[in-house]
């Protein structure tokens, strides 16, 4: 995976943009159910909370205040993903 684009984290931060959280969805959904598979979660359940991951995402996303120079987005996904398993 590419590194975040700092673009497409500004544009799904609108919970009205589909077309970006779309795109969201489709470059960090492979991320979300590798991470669930390595820490030991079943095929099955990682689609379950990979949505339930999905859904946490949309609604704290627009509060999101993305500083790349603090940390990679991916270092907070992955604290996100962690904790909902």
């Amino acid at each position: 995976m590419e590194s975040t684009r700092y673009t497409l984290i500004q544009r799904v931060k609108d919970p009205k943009n589909g077309h970006a959280w779309t795109s969201f969805v489709e470059a960090y959904e492979g991320y979300i159910d590798a991470v669930l598979l390595r820490v030991g979660i079943g095929r099955d359940e990682a689609k379950d909370l990979g949505q339930e991951i999905l859904l946490k995402l949309w609604k704290q996303l627009p509060s999101f205040d993305y500083q790349p120079n603090r940390g990679k987005f991916r270092s907070w996904l992955y604290q996100i993903i962690r904790n909902t398993a």
